[in-house]
């Protein structure tokens, strides 16, 4: 799968057909044991990669960065870091998206305001209902974003700066 990711990021970079990308992921797979299970991810990873190209020019994105590194000291001497999802954009609005095998569930999707606030404000540089975020799943073939609410994201970061204010209380103990 980080494989597949990487493949569709040379694409998008222009660093290689999808073509090339199906040819460089099964050589790939030759690494591997033969057997049902890999096969098995192999087809599933290879089939995935033109529809989601087809979904991605249906929504009329264009890549803006496939990361950036994030940056943010949400309290002092404490920083949330890491990398972004890939960002893009079209006519309407920007968005931020991971890419997933399975639809993820709620506890993988709270950092979610948090980065749509970090990414609308420091990267964009747009009002933060102007960037959705959220997964391109495979198995299902979609993309499932959205934008949350100012006040949504206004306690995500109060949480956050309140879990991160107890975490560096108790460590100077």
């Amino acid at each position: 799968f980080a494989c597949w990711q990487t493949k569709i990021k040379d694409v998008h970079q222009e660093n290689l057909t999808v073509t090339g990308a199906i040819k460089a992921l099964q050589q790939r797979f030759m690494n591997y044991a033969d057997n049902a299970s890999n096969r098995k991810k192999q087809d599933f990873l290879i089939d995935k990669m033109v529809p989601y190209f087809k979904n991605f020019d249906k929504q009329g994105f264009k890549l803006e960065r496939t990361m950036i590194q994030v940056k943010w000291e949400l309290i002092k001497d404490v920083m949330l870091t890491g990398h972004s999802p890939m960002l893009v954009s079209n006519d309407s609005f920007n968005v931020a998206y991971y890419f997933t095998e399975y639809p993820i569930d709620w506890k993988q999707q709270l950092r979610f305001p948090l980065l749509q606030y970090y990414l609308a404000t420091k990267y964009f540089a747009c009002e933060v209902d102007k960037l959705k975020i959220g997964t391109y799943c495979l198995s299902e073939n979609k993309f499932s974003i959205q934008s949350y609410g100012l006040k949504d994201i206004e306690n995500a970061i109060e949480e956050a700066r309140s879990i991160f204010k107890t975490i560096d209380q108790e460590f100077k103990r």
